[in-house]
């Protein structure tokens, strides 16, 4: 069964620490304001979020860099 972009959402509260979660939360409303489809947000929430996942816990989103 897919996955609904609302019970990817719910997950967001799962990243591993506050930075990342808000980072999260600010690149999902880019996407709503960019008017992107469901699918697109949905896959790239579930990215960024295993992501943040895999550099937790000593290393956020803002840390990487080129």
């Amino acid at each position: 069964m897919t996955e609904r972009l609302e019970t990817v959402l719910e997950k967001i509260s799962t990243v591993p620490n506050l930075i990342d979660s808000s980072v999260v939360q600010e690149f999902y409303q880019f996407m709503v304001d960019n008017r992107k489809s469901d699918s697109y947000k949905k896959n790239n929430l579930k990215a960024l979020m295993q992501f943040s996942h895999e550099l937790a816990p000593n290393v956020t989103l803002y840390d990487i860099q080129n």
